[in-house]
């Protein structure tokens, strides 16, 4: 007789992750306000601080606890349960059932997995631009990126270091029929008033730039030459993302390889939930296995919300083709 393979119900699952991005705000905030960062390098730009390692260790438990043996890819490695979250269970019921697609409510628990990166804009975390932290937490079903939530723990606009109590932003999705975070009506108005004066904001690496992505960026101003086009240069994959659904950015644009599976999971599946789209530079969906050999993005990130993702693919890669013949 086989075994009973355990199921889970994703939207309980969205919703300890919520619980757990939120929870683990206070961690950032400690560790932020202690001064004693423990900044250590993994590679060029590419720091690890305190606030990184003890906000993964909150979540990996909380979801260990709440969900039990649940794959998890996360960028500070593999943890299990630490002793001092050893307590800590998650809220299962922050949505609506009735919310929640049939498709989504059994579903065999090894077919899931959960990527987490704990503090998404570390540099920026770093260099004292706070509002670019964001922590990501992605869930994927059968390889294919579903469902997540980015938590931005410090909003434009507050003063993190003095305020008494700050309120953070939650955006989450799960499939095409789950979506919270934004205000729609003002995204679609400030998307509305830039195309009514033909104006493109593309969003880019502020720390990995390189030849490639400056000669995509003036491919895009040639294409788009009828269009004012600007170049917004800012950390973190999902401030970026959380440009495009605020309706401040067109495009994200990055076709390195340097943004990991992590980086990009929870944004693509908050944006895909709201109708936009997270691809590769190349067009295609990004594969989110449970066990990756390599957790980078080989072909780049692009995203858009409420703009033609395939013009902007025709743009890019005609001028790749272009230079692959020379």
């Amino acid at each position: 007789m086989s075994a009973v393979k355990k199921v889970i119900n994703l939207g309980h699952l969205l919703s300890g992750c919520i619980d757990a991005a939120q929870r683990s705000s206070y961690l950032i905030e400690e560790v932020l306000k202690s001064g004693e960062l423990g900044v250590e390098l993994k590679g060029v730009n590419d720091p690890v601080t305190n606030a990184d390692i003890n906000v993964q260790k909150l979540i990996v438990s909380g979801l260990i606890n709440t969900f039990g043996n649940i794959n998890i890819v996360g960028e500070e490695g593999e943890m299990d349960v630490q002793p001092e979250f050893s307590d800590i269970v998650l809220n299962k019921d922050l949505i609506d059932d009735n919310l929640i697609l049939d498709k989504y409510k059994n579903v065999e628990q090894e077919r899931v997995c959960v990527f987490i990166d704990p503090l998404d804009g570390t540099k920026e975390f770093v260099d004292g631009i706070y509002d670019a932290v964001v922590t990501l937490i992605g869930i994927s079903l059968d390889e294919k990126c579903v469902g997540g939530v980015m938590y931005q723990p410090f909003p434009p606009g507050v003063d993190v270091l003095n305020a008494e109590e700050i309120n953070g932003r939650t955006f989450y999705g799960l499939g095409d029929s789950l979506s919270s975070g934004i205000d729609l009506e003002t995204t679609r108005n400030k998307i509305n008033a830039r195309k009514e004066k033909n104006e493109i904001n593309i969003v880019t690496t502020r720390s990995h730039g390189s030849q490639t992505i400056e000669a995509g960026l003036v491919q895009l101003k040639n294409h788009f030459s009828d269009h004012t086009v600007t170049i917004t240069r800012i950390g973190g994959a999902g401030n970026k993302v959380i440009k495009l659904l605020d309706g401040d950015a067109d495009i994200y644009y990055f076709p390195e390889p340097y943004t990991k599976l992590w980086d990009t999971a929870a944004p693509g599946g908050v944006i895909e939930a709201y109708g936009g789209s997270l691809l590769s530079c190349k067009g295609n969906e990004i594969v989110y296995p449970s066990k990756p050999s390599d957790p980078k993005n080989k072909e780049g990130v692009l995203a858009c919300f409420d703009f033609d993702i395939q013009s902007v693919l025709s743009c890019i890669n005609n001028n790749n083709d272009n230079n692959n013949d020379n």
